[in-house]
């Protein structure tokens, strides 16, 4: 709700240019909004927010449960997103432990805000002595528990007033009207107070450190405030917005005329003779004059029987002959001028939204409260206990032995810092560059100074309006302004959708158009006298002729051009159709000229800029080619040093190449006996050294110090996830405190893609990388895996590497890449692999449970029965029952003949069998075997007869309806659970085994 209240930011920097911290004000927060909202208007965000997003545990603590409705008398046309919501909820809850709230400031924060919502809902009426009472007594003491008063006090601030009469004090019972009122202004001072104490906190947290330099004169200030509003039904809220609006239009205007005019006097001309603009002097006036609409408002609001219809009399009757002001046909709308046109105000609600008097009983109730924070915002200048509060704190946390704490309390840095604060405004008030007052309002001021200064300050929301609108004025009179127009090009918040009414509109609420108009009717076009000449002497005289800088000679210049482009007109039969060059003036050092004026001149030098780059085309064609003919000479010369190099190369090199031929030739003639490089061998030493070359086995590779070697690194990173990624419960799902489906753990690339080999496209696992400490992303994608690294980003969540985006947990990222493309070749995730399997960590599978490397592989999974079961029709089992794989034992083998068979044939890794391990009326099942690092593996491979799917061990799916498909897979590459892939032509089996054919199943 940034456009319900002016926030002024002043950066701070030090005398290197370097930000030294910054300086947070605001003003004018429209507090009317906080009870009542127009029609289409929201009330402030963080009531919805709190709606949508607390816990029922913290509902339940502040008691929002005992309102026993939906409807929430503060809070109107709310927004239907409650997941948005309530993300927005958490989000200010989080900014506010960010930058330095404690967590027993924020529960006060909130109370404060909840008290403030169910102040909306609490209810009066009048009992039979025409009494107030409150009718919901639970919501009163909710509300008094949260901000920590007193029940029956509370409730007598709202039902009693204080009348003096004679010096004498009477407590006085007052209708449920009246109560409600009273409930209203509540409500509006404690979100008014609390939206004064962030503010002066974040202040706090702001402002430079003591041991950091500040240069005064360095200062950039920020000021973002809401723009002009013209509604179907504009009240009292408008009003005060576009009156803001009409007094920072004449600080732009004095700011942006008084330079026009300053630049105009400094030379000497009356250059603004011919510009006329709309000075709003006088609609200023009519708010803020003695019989002005604020006076007689305020004098309205502070009679008993004032009335808005009263108001509106009042306001015709003393208003009447203004030109501003205008009557309308509605007894309670009138319609002002202002300098971005006619706006029509209803006084309907006016008087009411003006007052804003805390009941007197009130105050002792708040003052007397048990909540910190409550007491805090009830007391007289919140901002600067705020700010002794925190040097206080600063002061006793951190002592040095050349300052003496016990010395430092409140009351003392109160002091000083008020000191400092008069000192600053003084400094403020004094440096204004426009000597601005507000316009008509000054004298007034001044007048009742002494008047004013006997009470204790603004006792209505238009006097609060005018005394923050005059401090804001004093903090931009000590700025040198530069102006920022924000146009909306849309109401739907929409890209690419421009709505040309709508941003004309806006230009004329801002004034541009009017500052545009102005720019075309003055001069906006200022150059030197040394500049014309130089940039348009051509156009009329000789080049060479030297013309000085004078203003005789700048004025013959112009007229003569000016008399040139009559002519070129004339010619072109143009003449009085076109812009000419009259109007210019000479000034006192520069020549003041229309907009249009330097495109005519231009225009007329337009030939001569042409044969310029003719010129100086031809010029630097003739000084390149100058510049490479020697560079040319060089380079044939340098070739022709080449071209002799390289001959006596190839000459000295073939002398060379001739003799080594000669010596190879000698030499081979000596044989290596002649030349006593060897001595001759016995001829039986001879047959035996060849013999013990041929036979000769070359050297196992040693396994363990290979596997050793190989899981070092993986070691490592378990290392590094155990001490830092661990403790970070990434990999938890945090509503079941259970692995996510998508971590499988520690994996190699290797393991990863044996996983996804049977995958459906875009399936995907999340695992640590075996060789770095990172994560990596694996999905199966066409008929290959794709695997990309998760790294950290810097400022500690996770990003894919080459990829900008940052999450602050592996699930965020999990979801964005499942509706977002990973890279260009459009890679995008889906399911995620489900599979049981130890994930190599330390503590067994996804549930926890002890296992091997993978669930599938482990032992006790394998039976150990070796009776045979039944026979029976399983002709769906093989795609060819009459062609036998030569690798299939279509008959009961145990174990331990299988591991016979396999070391017959040969310990190669691999090499296989398959063999039927059980059958039952349902479901068949057989046994892998092979042997792998001189060792023997076995796995499980079961069916359930009609199915089109395998089992392996019983976990893994296999996605083949017959016995050879899935043998294929195996041999393919490594299938999960595997440790390697199965031979691809397995040899016949042993023919030791005497098979009977009537065992023999196809």
């Amino acid at each position: 709700n940034s456009s319900r209240f002016g926030k002024f930011i002043e950066l701070k920097f030090s005398p290197h240019g370097r930000v030294a911290g910054a300086r947070l004000s605001h003003y004018l927060l429209e507090k009317a909004r906080i009870v009542d909202q127009g029609n289409g208007e929201r009330n402030y965000h963080i009531f919805e927010y709190m709606l949508a997003g607390m816990e029922s545990d913290d509902k339940h603590r502040l008691g929002l449960d005992r309102v026993r409705t939906d409807t929430w008398h503060y809070v109107s046309n709310m927004h239907t997103d409650e997941a948005e919501m309530e993300r927005e909820y958490h989000q200010v809850v989080d900014a506010l432990h960010d930058i330095g709230f404690s967590a027993s400031e924020i529960a006060s924060v909130q109370a404060v805000v909840a008290s403030v919502l169910m102040l909306g809902n609490l209810e009066f009426d009048d009992d039979s002595s025409g009494q107030a009472e409150v009718v919901n007594t639970d919501v009163l003491a909710a509300i008094a528990d949260n901000l920590g008063v007193d029940k029956d006090a509370f409730f007598k601030g709202f039902t009693t007033e204080v009348k003096v009469i004679n010096k004498e004090s009477f407590v006085k019972t007052v209708r449920a009207s009246k109560a409600a009122f009273a409930r209203d202004a509540v409500a509006k001072a404690l979100y008014d107070r609390l939206f004064q104490w962030l503010v002066a906190r974040l202040d706090v947290i702001l402002k430079p450190d003591d041991n950091v330099e500040v240069d005064a004169n360095r200062t950039i200030g920020i000021l973002d405030i809401f723009g002009f509003e013209n509604f179907k039904d504009n009240g009292f809220d408008q009003m005060c917005i576009n009156l803001a609006n009409e007094q920072l239009h004449f600080y732009f205007n004095q700011h942006i005329f008084q330079e026009e005019m300053q630049a105009c006097l400094d030379e000497e001309i009356d250059g603004l003779a011919e510009v006329g603009f709309m000075d709003n002097r006088v609609i200023l006036d009519l708010f803020f004059a003695g019989a002005g609409i604020f006076p007689l408002l305020k004098e309205q609001t502070e009679f008993d029987q004032g009335s808005d219809q009263a108001l509106m009399n009042k306001l015709k009757a003393e208003l009447v002959d203004n030109a501003r002001f205008e009557e309308q046909k509605a007894d309670d709308e009138f319609a002002i001028h202002h300098y971005a046109g006619i706006i029509k105000y209803r006084t309907t609600g006016m008087i009411a939204k003006n007052k804003d008097p805390l009941p007197p009983s009130m105050h002792p109730v708040m003052q007397g409260t048990s909540n910190a924070l409550v007491d805090l915002l009830f007391q007289d200048d919140i901002a600067l206990n705020v700010a002794v509060a925190a040097e206080l704190a600063h002061a006793q946390g951190a002592p040095s032995p050349n300052r003496r704490t016990s010395n430092v309390t409140a009351k003392s840095i109160k002091k000083s810092m008020k000191k400092s604060m008069k000192k600053s405004m003084r400094a403020s008030h004094s440096g204004s560059d426009l000597n601005y007052s507000a316009p008509a309002a000054t004298g007034t001021t001044r007048r009742n100074k002494r008047r004013k200064s006997k009470r204790k300050g603004p006792t209505t929301v238009s006097e609060h309006f005018s005394a923050s609108l005059d401090e804001l004025m004093a903090k931009m009179n000590s700025c040198s302004p530069h102006f920022v127009r924000c146009l909306k090009p849309n109401p739907d918040k929409r890209g690419k959708v421009y709505v040309d009414k709508m941003v004309l509109q806006q230009l004329q609420y801002t004034g541009m158009l009017e500052t545009i108009r102005i720019r075309r009717e003055g001069f906006a076009v200022r150059m030197p006298f040394v500049d014309v000449i130089d940039a348009y002497r051509g156009a009329v005289f000789e080049f060479h002729k030297v013309l000085h800088p004078t203003k005789q000679n700048v004025a013959k210049l112009l007229e003569a051009c000016e008399e040139k482009q009559q002519q070129l007109s004339e010619a072109r039969g143009m003449h009085g159709s076109t812009s000419t060059l009259a109007g210019w003036k000479i000034a006192k050092t520069k020549v003041f000229m229309k907009y249009w004026h330097p495109d005519l001149l231009d225009a007329m030098m337009v030939g001569f800029q042409r044969a310029a780059v003719k010129i100086q085309a031809l010029y630097r064609g003739h000084m390149a080619r100058k510049r490479f003919g020697p560079l040319l000479q060089r380079r044939k010369d340098e070739l022709a040093l080449a071209k002799t190099f390289l001959g006596d190369i190839m000459r000295n090199g073939t002398a060379m190449f001739n003799a080594l031929e000669a010596l190879k030739e000698e030499e081979q003639a000596k044989g290596l006996e002649g030349l006593g490089i060897v001595v001759a061998m016995p001829p039986k030493d001879e047959r035996k050294a060849i013999k013990r070359m041929k036979t000769a086995k070359a050297k196992t590779l040693d396994s363990r110090k290979f596997k050793k070697a190989v899981t070092k690194q993986g070691k490592a990173v378990l290392k590094w996830w155990h001490k830092f990624e661990e403790k970070r419960k990434e990999h938890l799902d945090p509503a079941t405190n259970e692995v996510w489906t998508w971590f499988h753990g520690l994996l190699s690339r290797q393991e990863a893609e044996n996983l996804l080999y049977d995958a459906d496209e875009r399936q995907f696992l999340l695992r640590l990388s075996d060789r770095s400490n990172n994560y990596a992303l694996s999905l199966r994608m066409g008929d290959r895996c794709r695997h990309y690294r998760v790294v950290h980003s810097p400022a500690g969540g996770y990003q894919v590497r080459g990829s900008n985006e940052e999450f602050p947990s592996l699930v965020e990222l999990v979801d964005h890449y499942t509706t977002h493309e990973l890279s260009d070749d459009g890679d995008m995730l889906g399911e995620p692999l489900e599979l049981i399997h130890d994930l190599n960590l330390g503590y067994g599978d996804q549930h926890g449970t002890a296992v091997g490397r993978f669930l599938s592989s482990r032992e006790s999974v394998l039976e150990t029965d070796d009776e045979p079961g039944e026979l029976g029709d399983h002709s769906s089992i093989l795609r060819n029952p009459d062609a036998k794989p030569s690798w299939l034992h279509d008959y009961v083998m145990s174990r331990a003949q299988a591991e016979k068979d396999l070391m017959e044939r040969g310990m190669v890794d691999g090499r296989f069998l398959v063999r039927l391990k059980k059958e039952k009326d349902d479901m068949i099942t057989y046994a892998v075997s092979y042997t792998y690092d001189q060792s023997y593996k076995h796995h499980l491979l079961s069916k359930r007869f009609g199915d089109h799917r395998w089992m392996l061990n019983k976990q893994v799916e296999v996605r083949e309806q017959f016995l050879e498909d899935c043998v294929a897979k195996f041999q393919e590459r490594n299938f999960p659970g595997f440790a390697c892939r199965l031979e691809s032509t397995a040899p016949t089996a042993a023919a030791a085994y005497n098979i009977p054919d009537s065992v023999s199943r196809y």
